[in-house]
């Protein structure tokens, strides 16, 4: 029989699977279906932190207050399919990996992988090169 956590598990996955919303904006939090068209992250794209915007000042906001993100390409990306199948259980393999991780939204994830991936290896901490290989694996 399942525990209480594994049961929460199960049906949440079941709930991710018949909702018709395909993300959201990671500034506003709009809803995104299928056809619609955010601003994506090219470096990011097809990954669990498939950063997505609704518009330019979303983008904008986002560049603000998180200056690591700044430096990174975007572009129009059309929401053809959904891919819940293949990100949620990734999703929750990488939290698996690093709990403190769900605290994070995907603006301050991106961030944090992106500061440690231009630190000097060789001043990386055991966690961080942890996390960075479990990244690597797991995107």
């Amino acid at each position: 029989m399942a525990n209480f956590d594994e049961t929460l598990i199960h049906e949440a996955i079941a709930e991710l699977k018949t909702d018709p919303r395909m993300g959201a904006c990671d500034i506003c939090e709009s809803p995104f279906y299928i056809n619609d068209t955010p601003l994506g992250c090219k470096e990011y794209k097809d990954t669990i932190f498939n950063l997505q915007y609704c518009g330019e000042a979303c983008l904008a906001q986002a560049k603000a207050n998180y200056p690591r993100i700044a430096p990174l390409s975007f572009e129009p990306m059309t929401i053809t399919h959904s891919n819940k199948n293949e990100t949620t259980p990734k999703i929750i393999q990488f939290i698996s990996a690093s709990p403190w991780a769900v605290s994070y939204n995907a603006n301050q994830m991106v961030s944090h992988i992106e500061e440690l991936q231009h630190k000097d290896p060789e001043t990386l901490t055991e966690n961080e090169k942890i996390f960075l290989e479990n990244w690597e694996l797991i995107k």
